[in-house]
């Protein structure tokens, strides 16, 4: 998810950063799942949580992503 990426600042990472983000839809809600490489540097900038928008039309789907950082 580019804009997940782009907050993090990873958008020059070598391919394969953008397979460890994902968007998983909850019974209440869609959250963003971290994984692998993502999880580490979210820890690193210190996201303590992420607030995501989306909109789905047929077969093309956009999110919009948002990092909280706790100082």
């Amino acid at each position: 998810m580019e804009a997940a990426m782009k907050a993090m600042g990873d958008l020059d990472e070598p391919p394969g950063l953008e397979r460890s983000i994902e968007v998983v839809r909850t019974p209440v809600s869609r959250q963003l799942q971290l994984t692998g490489r993502a999880t580490v540097s979210a820890h690193e900038l210190g996201v303590s949580r992420w607030s995501i928008t989306t909109s789905v039309k047929e077969r093309y789907a956009l999110a919009f992503a948002l990092a909280a950082v706790e100082s």
